[in-house]
């Protein structure tokens, strides 16, 4: 057993005797026969000195708690990798927001922090990671019910939460529980805040900005388990935004179905074939944050990534073709790609409900909260979401929340963290991972 090995093993004891929750992690013989070669590339928040053996977690989607958005007819699925401590975190997580006994059980009531859907995950994330160090456990609020929130009383309810109208609940217990024979919850912004330690919910809403606690906080309870990482300790966070966000996003049953009917109505009977690299060109209202990149240099990286993976094997074990799936809401970064006679590009139409005539940089949040269905947005965006990720490489950039939960979530349910990810405003590796 490799060092490495035994410090896992090690901080896996610690992290379940330290945590005060008690569940079954079993490590699984495999069944005999010819192991697929680990090849590929180390994830890109990993070590430097990190060798592409070392850095191979095969992945077990069946030690995922039900409801994971694993895709079993993904070969990836057989013959991938996962970012160090999957399993364990996501077990982990599954059992701290599943207490024995909601009545006896403390809560983190969080209101969701209104901004798209990517932003939204990556602060739901945050807050279950306090829940996690305040060993409470973290439900989501109901409403407001505005657009920017997606929550959409019509088709989802009256009180409905977010995890309620799209994704399996994040929690066996509700807003109910925690709102159940209490008063009006004190609201956070950090631990220090909380007064009463007794007391049997504390709310907090929004982004976090608190002086004495950082948005890149990750819960002591994983400490030891990350210690033992190969991954650089000043991206702990960026692991766990990707085990939060694959425990946040895990699509109902009813979500599942409706976006199986608009694959079936938007994409045809097309299929993401072996090889294709997902392209996401975020354009729109980002250009208020960050520098826009043209469309030009999304093209030019994904052929330097193109004639890398000569000396790479990916997913599929063949040599990628010249397919791209364009995820973006700009037709008119549509239209370019489409105009390249190099490239075989799929895209799916995101309809948002907002007017073809209003201009990128007129999509602001005021406008959209105005305009768009956030039905609509939130289905199409989660199907353009899954298309993506049945690709076998990957260009975006990382100053764009909905490229991190991609690369996010490639690396954790969809078992693809050896696969190439390349950035469009950086260097490969990525160097700069955003919040």
């Amino acid at each position: 057993m490799s060092l490495l090995s035994l410090s896992a093993c090690l901080a896996i004891l610690l992290l379940r005797v330290t945590s005060g929750y008690s569940f079954e992690f079993t490590l699984r013989r495999k069944p005999p026969g010819p192991e697929p070669v680990p090849r590929g590339q180390p994830h890109h928040i990993y070590k430097a000195n990190v060798s592409a053996d070392a850095a191979w977690t095969p992945c077990s989607p069946g030690q995922f708690p039900i409801g994971h958005w694993t895709s079993p007819a993904d070969r990836a699925t057989r013959t991938g990798s996962q970012l160090y401590g999957t399993v364990l975190a996501q077990r982990f997580t599954w059992a701290h927001q599943h207490p024995q006994n909601c009545s006896a059980a403390k809560f983190l009531l969080y209101h969701p922090h209104i901004s798209g859907i990517g932003s939204l995950v990556h602060h739901m994330g945050q807050a279950l990671s306090l829940a996690i160090q305040l060993n409470r456990t973290m439900v989501l609020a109901p409403g407001p019910f505005h657009v920017v929130t997606y929550t959409a009383t019509d088709r989802c309810g009256e009180l409905a939460t977010l995890d309620q109208c799209y994704f399996e609940p994040l929690s066996s217990c509700t807003w109910r529980d925690a709102l159940q024979d209490t008063e009006e919850p004190r609201c956070i912004k950090s631990p220090t805040m909380i007064r009463d330690s007794s007391a049997r919910t504390v709310c907090f809403r929004g982004a976090f900005w608190a002086k004495d606690y950082s948005f890149q906080q990750v819960a002591p309870q994983f400490s030891a388990l990350l210690r033992a990482s190969p991954i650089r300790p000043e991206l702990y966070y960026y692991w766990w935004r990707a085990q939060s966000a694959a425990y946040i996003v895990r699509p109902n049953a009813a979500t599942r179905n409706e976006m199986a009917a608009r694959k079936r109505r938007m994409f045809g009977g097309e299929r993401i074939r072996p090889g294709t690299l997902s392209v996401h060109v975020r354009h729109g209202d980002k250009g208020e944050e960050t520098e826009l990149v043209e469309d030009g240099v999304y093209l030019r990286v994904a052929q330097e990534l193109r004639h890398a993976q000569g000396n790479l094997t990916l997913a599929d074990t063949e040599r990628p073709r010249q397919q791209i799936f364009l995820s973006t809401e700009d037709p008119q970064t549509v239209a370019a790609f489409d105009a390249q006679p190099e490239w075989d590009v799929q895209s799916v139409s995101l309809i948002r409900g907002v007017p073809a005539d209003l201009t990128p940089l007129e999509q602001t949040p005021e406008s959209i909260q105005t305009l768009m269905d956030p039905y609509e947005d939130m289905l199409n965006s989660l199907l353009s979401l899954d298309l993506a990720l049945q690709c076998d490489a990957f260009v975006g950039t990382l100053s764009s929340n909905w490229c991190r939960l991609i690369d996010e979530l490639r690396s954790t349910v969809r078992c693809k963290a050896h696969v190439p990810y390349m950035d469009a405003q950086q260097e490969s590796p990525p160097y700069d991972v955003n919040w």
